[in-house]
């Protein structure tokens, strides 16, 4: 805006530009329309503009339009023009160092840079740029960008042929030798054979990975782990797959089992009760994940069988079923790969009950 035009027209003009704009589907922030505005002003407005835009955190172009036409209404009806260099162009003219064109384009270069000069960035609080060209606040979404992409944890939970279960793909290098308490694991795993206590091999099963591999469970057995508080606790039902990078325990599995997850008050710990007893903790580490504070007891495999009959391996799937009801399915060929329906004691069953 030239000095000396009417505020009105100005504004008038900038709202036709604006729906212009709408009308090509160019999108420009609320925050953004009121600096070009602001920006566009003649230095006679330099005070109104710094108390428009200083100390607030937003500005809205309907409050810096209604504002600026009160102010120009005001001087109307004092008799003032909407304009306020008329001493300075006349001092140019009367001093003789300067012609009356020269004059005219250092005032509107000195009013385009005064004009600059006044608008601050909300965010850092210094002139000269807004918010969108401010170097601070690209870092700062650039670094929350980089944070949020650090470690990502994936979980497939499709309906495919080649899983029978979900697990947790874990983006680190830790962990090969701790247990992770996972909520989305169907079944404990491992790829430790050597940790079994004991071991007994199957021909089927598996579980598909985030990074869309398809794992078969070669053996099912126990494990013996010394938890936080030196006592042996037995982990059975346990799946070796020898692809896997880590040792997960299917929280879903131990709260079918009456072990109830419970989140401490510190909000690093969770600990894994029994009624009123603790029989296992974890704690938060790097990227949000829970290990089990304790170690495997290593020793070796007591006893290993390898036989065909899927009977206790469709046990565990089906949630640990009663036998009566597991020789139902069997009579109706619904088991695949049982051939018997006798059932080894269930610890977990025992429990549940």
């Amino acid at each position: 805006m030239q000095e000396g035009r009417d505020l009105t027209q100005h504004v008038n003009i900038f709202n036709q530009i604006i729906i212009d704009l709408t009308q090509l589907d160019v999108k420009i922030e609320d925050e953004d329309k009121a600096m070009i505005l602001l920006c566009s002003l003649p230095s006679s407005y330099e005070h109104m503009v710094t108390t428009l835009t200083y100390g607030k955190e937003t500005i809205k172009v309907e409050e810096i339009i209604a504002t600026l036409l009160a102010h120009n209404q005001r001087r109307q009806n004092t008799g003032e023009s909407s304009h306020a260099d008329g001493l300075y162009v006349k001092g140019n003219h009367d001093r003789g160092r300067k012609s009356e064109n020269e004059g005219s384009g250092r005032r509107n270069s000195r009013s385009k840079s005064r004009g600059k000069k006044t608008f601050r960035c909300y965010k850092c609080k210094k002139p000269r740029h807004m918010k969108g060209d401010c170097s601070k606040w690209k870092k700062e979404s650039d670094d929350k960008h980089d944070a949020s992409s650090k470690t990502v944890n994936v979980v497939q939970n499709e309906n495919l042929d080649c899983s029978d279960g979900d697990m947790l793909s874990i983006s680190t290098t830790q962990f090969t030798n701790a247990w992770i308490l996972d909520s989305e694991c169907s079944y404990h795993i491992t790829p430790n054979k050597d940790w079994f206590s004991t071991y007994m091999f199957v021909n089927s099963g598996s579980v598909y990975l985030g990074d869309d591999r398809c794992c078969n469970i070669v053996g099912i057995g126990e494990f013996k782990i010394k938890v936080y508080d030196g006592t042996v606790r037995t982990l059975c039902d346990v799946g070796h797959i020898p692809d896997l990078k880590k040792n997960l325990v299917s929280l879903s599995t131990l709260h079918k089992n009456g072990l109830i997850p419970k989140a401490d008050e510190d909000r690093e710990t969770i600990r894994i009760v029994k009624c009123a007893l603790t029989v296992m903790k974890g704690k938060i580490t790097v990227g949000n994940i829970y290990k089990l504070l304790g170690s495997t007891v290593v020793g070796g495999a007591h006893s290993v069988e390898s036989y065909d009959d899927n009977t206790n391996l469709w046990h565990m799937r089906l949630g640990h079923l009663s036998e009566r009801e597991m020789v139902e399915l069997h009579k109706r060929n619904l088991l695949h790969g049982v051939k018997s329906c006798k059932l080894d004691f269930c610890e977990f069953c025992v429990l549940g009950k």
